[in-house]
């Protein structure tokens, strides 16, 4: 099996986000491992991360409040965050996000703009 050729997306110091064009897949590299994301998965996972409330998790003074669990769907990833871990990861998803949906407008943009001078 050939190695898979994967692109990244955008990184920090804290992770990063690749895509897979070969397989239609996405990498999160966050907290030490990878976990691989549909495309659909990857959007419903960033939602995910978007819904933690920060607020109940800071003031909250219960010692459970201090952490979140979350698994992605269809993986066998579970991640337990503290509030600087979803800092650090929406960080990454919000900004993979951008980079995706910027690609997607430069694309569109160069369709319509390159197409027609072809049929000219």
């Amino acid at each position: 099996m050939e190695p898979e050729n994967l692109m990244e997306i955008y990184r920090t110091e804290y992770g990063a986000v690749l895509q897979s064009n070969r397989y239609h897949h996405y990498v999160l590299e966050f907290g030490g491992s990878r976990c691989i994301l549909k495309v659909r998965d990857f959007a419903l996972f960033r939602r995910s991360v978007d819904e933690i409330n920060l607020d109940e998790m800071v003031q909250n003074p219960s010692p459970a409040a201090d952490i979140c669990i979350l698994m992605p769907s269809y993986t066998d990833r579970c991640f337990i965050l503290t509030v600087n871990d979803v800092l650090n990861l929406s960080e990454i998803l919000g900004g993979a996000s951008f980079m995706i949906n910027l690609n997607s407008m430069v694309q569109e943009t160069l369709r319509r703009n390159i197409a027609p001078s072809y049929l000219d």
